[in-house]
């Protein structure tokens, strides 16, 4: 909660409107981008681009971006990728980077 009446709004708190609300789940979006801080819109465009990005591998990779999710979780059946979606700000450095196709597969023996 605000201890100042001039100090900013943080995303947890009440949102000023009265709504009853936190602040990031009411009035926070409807806020011009030029309001929002500069590491707050960093981050909303670099989930937006994780998410694509998983959207594009799925359908371009298939059966490769699931082996590789194997072999990234180290499990034989790891949760499905869309259930864990910020493990994806992780997963997809991996996949483009580092992960080696020419291994033998974790998910298929």
């Amino acid at each position: 909660m605000r201890s100042h009446p001039r100090e900013k709004t943080g995303r947890n708190d009440p949102c000023p409107c009265g709504s009853a609300k936190k602040y990031k789940h009411c009035c926070l979006g409807a806020q011009p981008l030029s309001e929002q801080s500069v590491w707050q819109r960093q981050h909303d465009v670099s989930e937006r681009l994780t998410a694509d990005l998983l959207h594009f591998a799925e359908r371009r990779f298939g059966d490769d971006l699931f082996d590789a999710w194997c072999d990234f979780n180290l499990e034989d059946f790891p949760p499905p990728i869309d259930q864990v979606r910020d493990e994806g700000n992780i997963f997809m450095p991996y996949f483009l980077f580092l992960w080696d196709p020419e291994r033998t597969s974790r998910c298929r023996g």
